[in-house]
């Protein structure tokens, strides 16, 4: 009978998702364990092909489909090493993909992907559950030409091929539609305008805050929209100093997500402005930030840990369906906080 991965973890008094971990190559657990594995495998004559064939012959003979228990989390290789406290967006996420991956009885193994480098031997070979894609658009394009026999599901809209998603259309429809009753006319935007890292995302919250103003009445003046390099703070920042010394008039800007809105608030700041009484600033993803300043973001909110949970239940359904996973919008809620606040007398006449 062929060794399993169960009986090395036993062997070695460790856990067996670590045994996987070493065995797969993947990151998660310590050089020197890693070695130890791989010698307690090769004494006891553990064989990865003949383990596989045992599991893949019993889960058929019941009529289920095989589970290794692992399931492959795709991020982008800048991400690597960084803290989760630094991670306010993902942190949600990956809190809800690793609590529903315990009610599977299994567990994540998280790669970091570089544009030039290749995909994991695991992803090929069968050695995971599924793959999770997560608002990564420097791994978009290598899953677009591989052919997978596990479930994939893209997490967010960095194109058109994500599963789960915020509605980013009626969240910036909403947020854009509160500075309007307001009072704000001439309102600028802070995006993705060179689509260099949010194609799909920055297409649809363009989309709602156009629909916006015209639904409203309003111009949507080219002059004021604005590009972010990335959806950083500082790129936040640098885009809103260009808004600022242009010399045009506007009294809200709508910016494309949280962190591009915090670096805003900081440049009107700099600028002598007070948020909300002299600007009104909205952003996008509601995230809880410890180290927030003193001005509140008014946001647009969406369940980050459900989308983690819902992607984790996508794999399992379609593994054992056999169907691809559906694309599915998360709701979202424009969260009113105290970074927005009614246009001045003056402004709504010198801008309307």
């Amino acid at each position: 009978m062929a060794v399993t991965q169960k009986q090395i973890a036993q062997y070695l008094s460790i856990s067996q998702p670590q045994v996987a971990q070493a065995l797969n190559g993947q990151p998660g657990v310590s050089e020197a364990t890693r070695q130890r594995v791989l010698e307690a495998a090769k004494k006891l004559g553990y064989n990865a092909k003949s383990n596989e064939g045992a599991r893949r012959m019993a889960a058929l003979r019941y009529g289920k489909s095989v589970k290794t228990g692992t399931v492959a989390v795709l991020m982008g290789d800048f991400f690597e090493g960084l803290p989760l406290h630094e991670l306010p967006f993902f942190r949600e996420i990956l809190r809800g993909l690793h609590d529903e991956m315990r009610s599977f009885d299994s567990h994540a193994a998280t790669y970091y992907i570089s544009r030039t480098g290749s995909l994991p031997t695991a992803l090929m070979s069968g050695g995971v559950d599924g793959i999770i894609c997560l608002y990564s658009s420097t791994t978009e394009w290598k899953l677009d030409e591989m052919q997978f026999d596990v479930p994939l599901v893209r997490l967010g809209g960095a194109t058109a091929r994500w599963n789960l998603r915020p509605d980013d259309y009626q969240g910036m429809l909403e947020a854009t539609r509160h500075l309007i009753e307001l009072g704000h006319r001439r309102i600028a935007f802070l995006g993705d305008l060179e689509q260099k890292f949010s194609i799909f995302v920055h297409d649809e919250r363009l989309r709602g805050f156009q629909d916006a103003m015209s639904q409203a009445g309003l111009t949507m003046h080219d002059d004021l929209l604005f590009n972010l390099e990335e959806p950083s703070t500082q790129d936040g920042f640098n885009a809103m100093q260009q808004a600022l010394q242009s010399g045009r008039e506007f009294s809200a800007v709508v910016c494309l997500n949280d962190l591009s809105a915090l670096g805003a608030l900081n440049a009107a700041r700099q600028h002598g402005l007070q948020v909300p009484r002299d600007m009104s600033i909205t952003g996008f993803d509601g995230l809880e930030w410890e180290h927030l300043p003193a001005v509140e973001l008014t946001s647009v909110h969406f369940d980050r840990e459900l989308m983690g949970r819902k992607a984790v239940r996508q794999i399992y359904a379609a593994s054992e369906t056999g169907q691809c996973p559906a694309q599915e919008l998360l709701p979202v809620q424009l969260l009113i906080r105290n970074s927005t606040a009614p246009a001045r007398a003056r402004e709504k006449v010198l801008l309307a």
